[in-house]
């Protein structure tokens, strides 16, 4: 199966992996990258359903990247290089439900939103 690149991660969706019991799955078969501060002051642990803590650690695993990929895709006219975290299991063989945060319609929703911005001039400039 042919390795999915560069795919940008927010914290939510690095917590919903370990939750999920799928994060070394993901990391196997696709190129993650995730912003400093997710990595230093975000996705740390989760709560089960239990109310039990369980705790992680990033460091060993990822690189640097941007935080707001979704919305920030949009804003620089990139909307088709996101991908959902629904698409991403589903691409590796390994799709379940999952909350709506994670599917391609939410996907879909922010990047336009991002777009709508750039077009209103409100989101990121050129420099």
């Amino acid at each position: 199966m042919k390795k999915l690149s560069l795919l940008l991660l927010d914290a939510n969706v690095v917590i919903q992996l370990f939750q999920s019991d799928v994060w070394e799955r993901v990391i196997e078969s696709c190129d993650v990258h995730l912003a400093a501060t997710i990595i230093e002051h975000e996705a740390h642990f989760y709560e089960d359903a239990k109310g039990e803590r369980h705790d992680f650690d990033l460091s060993s695993y990822v690189s640097a990247g941007t935080i707001r990929c979704f919305q920030m895709l949009g804003n620089l006219d990139r909307r088709a290089q996101g991908i959902s975290l629904e698409e991403i299991l589903n691409q590796i063989g390994y799709g379940r439900p999952l909350p709506h945060e994670y599917s391609k319609s939410y996907r879909d929703r922010w990047t336009s939103k991002g777009f709508e911005e750039r077009l209103l001039g409100i989101g990121a400039r050129k420099q």
